[in-house]
């Protein structure tokens, strides 16, 4: 597992960036940006179903580990659904 820094976790907290999805364009989907992590969170009207998608393309150095991964905790409600470190 990787050490991230709480200085690092804390700019990188403080820095998330909200990308509302564009009225103007129906193809955009809402997203957050955190330390280089996009995270999409929108309904999907294919599935009926609330999406959740990352992409890690730009993920922080800081956040990749010595095999180039990311650790992860997805939760939903009070209830880890996914871990990976």
């Amino acid at each position: 597992m990787t050490a991230i820094s709480r200085d690092f976790a804390t700019e990188a907290n403080l820095n998330a960036f909200f990308w509302p999805a564009d009225s103007e364009d129906p193809t955009t989907l809402p997203s957050i940006q955190v330390g280089g992590a996009q995270v999409f969170a929108y309904v999907d009207p294919c599935s009926a179903s609330l999406r959740v998608s990352v992409h890690l393309d730009e993920t922080a150095p800081e956040l990749l580990t010595e095999k180039e991964t990311v650790p992860m905790q997805i939760n939903v409600g009070d209830n880890d659904v996914f871990v990976a470190h």
